[in-house]
């Protein structure tokens, strides 16, 4: 896996407060970091369009890269999300591949389930 292609991409919304979203955006890439085999980086800020709100969401993108041999699963890393997420009251949006998805709170097992095995597909 390539650094320009990872496993899952992140996105916190609180409210549309650009400061709290950031800081709980920074506190959700140390909770993830601690897992070992996860490597969390920031996603490269978007080039400045006619939008700049845009360019301000995009910077607090991250990105998640799982290798194949990572014993981390999809099921503890969308369990780790989803819990932080109900803890900070706020709703995560997962990117991957082409498929976006909202954690809200409340998120039943069958949704999981999809999430789960979207994850999986795009590390092997």
């Amino acid at each position: 896996m390539s650094d320009s292609e990872p496993t899952l991409e992140l996105r916190v919304h609180r409210g549309g407060n650009a400061v709290l979203t950031e800081r709980l955006t920074r506190e959700l890439y140390a909770e993830l970091n601690e897992f070992e085999d996860v490597v969390m980086r920031y996603a490269p800020p978007a080039p400045p369009g006619e939008n700049s709100k845009s360019a301000v969401a995009d910077a607090v993108t991250l990105w998640a890269f799982l290798s194949t041999a990572a014993t981390v699963t999809g099921t503890v890393l969308v369990q780790a999300i989803k819990t932080w997420a109900e803890a900070k009251r706020c709703t995560v949006r997962l990117t991957i591949g082409d498929a976006e998805i909202e954690l809200p709170q409340g998120l039943d097992d069958a949704q999981e389930r999809v999430i789960v095995k979207l994850l999986e597909e795009r590390r092997s």
